[in-house]
């Protein structure tokens, strides 16, 4: 939490009120694996292009394993990048020394601390992308759920699991309050989850082939635990669902984004006269007509 200045003292009660949003914004993108989430997540960046190219204006946080790697492909570096899956690894014998967490409540510790520091002192940030959620979530619940850290229910003497399930929720919202109160706009990237009532057919490998490859198409939510799922996509001013269509004739992807979430999804934004139901996989042009319909500082998004 930012520190109240002395001059706070000197405000008038009246002096508190106004009709001023908050000029950043939360979306989250959902979509499959390898459906192309980070390099959406990619083209907010005012830097960003399809080749050699720094986006020194973003801070990304990635807990999947190589996550950035499609960019070195690309030659698209991120010079802002907290690689919090490294930071969970051992440190080998024959490696330099680098930062090694504990455990994950650790790493968000570490993770916290280094955005704002990095953000406070660098006025070219302006986002902040989680690479993703789901694998994040994986790692809290894997972290609460060890035997040694389930609590005891003092009525029966056996292992709470609610209580567990608690202390996933309390470690997302601690880390979401934490980060939504950076001055900077919040990308959250979270994999899809094909629910088993969507597999319809008796081919039920193909099914699922189908359907995951088709957000939108299926009963398809985002892969984060309950309650943990909850505090996330209400938060978010934007749940976009990220749709990838392969061309015929080898003609590569062709991916869009949908806001209202499409058949199947229980996606929603609160940018109603903002963004229509398909929009460009191109997050730039989506923050720059929400600075344009909210009356906000363009600056804020270019």
């Amino acid at each position: 939490m930012p520190a109240l200045t002395t001059k706070a003292a000197s405000w008038a009660p009246d002096d508190y009120f106004g009709d001023v949003e908050d000029p950043y914004w939360g979306i989250m993108v959902n979509g499959p694996l390898k459906s192309g989430k980070t390099f959406v997540a990619a083209t907010a960046s005012e830097h960003f292009t399809l080749g050699p190219c720094s986006l020194d204006d973003m801070l990304w946080a990635s807990v999947d394993r190589n996550a950035l790697s499609g960019f070195r492909e690309w030659g698209i570096k991120c010079p802002n990048h907290l690689n919090v899956h490294r930071w969970l690894m051992p440190l080998r014998p024959d490696e330099e020394p680098r930062p090694v967490c504990k455990d994950i409540c650790d790493a968000l510790d570490k993770l916290v601390k280094a955005a704002s520091h990095r953000i406070s002192v660098d006025p070219r940030i302006k986002f902040l992308v989680l690479d993703t959620i789901s694998v994040l979530d994986q790692h809290i619940i894997d972290f609460w759920f060890r035997p040694e850290r389930v609590p005891v229910s003092r009525r029966t003497g056996e292992a709470d699991t609610q209580g567990a399930w608690g202390r996933v929720f309390t470690t997302h919202r601690n880390l979401f309050l934490s980060l939504s109160h950076l001055p900077v706009h919040f990308i959250v990237l979270c994999h899809a989850r094909v629910m088993p009532e969507a597999f319809q057919s008796s081919d039920a490998a193909s099914s699922k082939v189908q359907v995951s490859t088709m957000p939108g198409d299926g009963k398809i939510t985002p892969h984060i635990s309950g309650q943990s799922r909850e505090l996330w996509t209400r938060n978010a001013d934007g749940l976009l669902v990220l749709k990838t269509t392969r061309l015929t004739g080898d003609k590569g992807m062709r991916r869009t984004l949908h806001p209202f979430g499409g058949e199947g999804w229980e996606g929603g934004t609160r940018l109603q006269k903002a963004l229509s139901h398909e929009e460009p996989a191109n997050l730039r042009e989506i923050f720059a007509k929400i600075a344009v319909t909210t009356n906000n500082n363009g600056d804020n998004a270019s």
